[in-house]
């Protein structure tokens, strides 16, 4: 068996916490930059979405397979009274880490992309994304059916 000692000054253990905090904000840095939007739509609202290109990516992180253009890009303003259906889909935005709480009486754009490989099969499920100043704050995936479907941009 070995025993190693060592003495500990203020400076060692300055310069130790030092190394810590400079460790964990680089994580922070590295997960707000980017490092895992399929997570990101868990924990809130994404941030630097300003192109096409980059809510299709955002959406093939989240594994769906989407046609490269919207069918539809709308401008939606968010009520500032709620009926029971917009509280019903506030409450699927807080399941994701999101809320529209903040974004009442206030214009968001609204883009449809079809989704191509839905687990169900149909052919008619599309992903929404809600963008305000070049930020997710809400979304959803569901079928256009009669009996059709909503749910979190992460799945089922």
């Amino acid at each position: 068996m070995f025993i190693i000692t060592a003495k500990l000054t203020r400076k060692k253990l300055a310069a130790a916490i030092a190394a810590a905090g400079a460790v964990l904000i680089g994580i922070i840095v590295l997960l707000a930059w980017g490092g895992g939007r399929a997570a990101a739509v868990e924990t809130g609202a994404v941030r630097n979405i300003k192109t096409n290109d980059d809510r299709v990516a955002y959406l093939t992180g989240l594994g769906w397979t989407v046609e490269a253009d919207p069918v539809e890009t709308q401008d939606v303003l968010i009520p500032a009274q709620w009926d029971a259906t917009m509280e019903h889909y506030e409450c699927l935005q807080k399941d994701q880490g999101m809320s529209l709480e903040r974004y009442k009486n206030k214009h968001v754009t609204r883009y449809v992309y079809r989704v191509l490989n839905h687990p169900s099969g149909e052919s008619e499920v599309f992903a929404c994304l809600l963008i305000y100043k070049n930020r997710i704050v809400g979304g959803c995936v569901q079928s256009n059916a009669l009996n059709g479907f909503m749910h979190k941009l992460t799945g089922p």
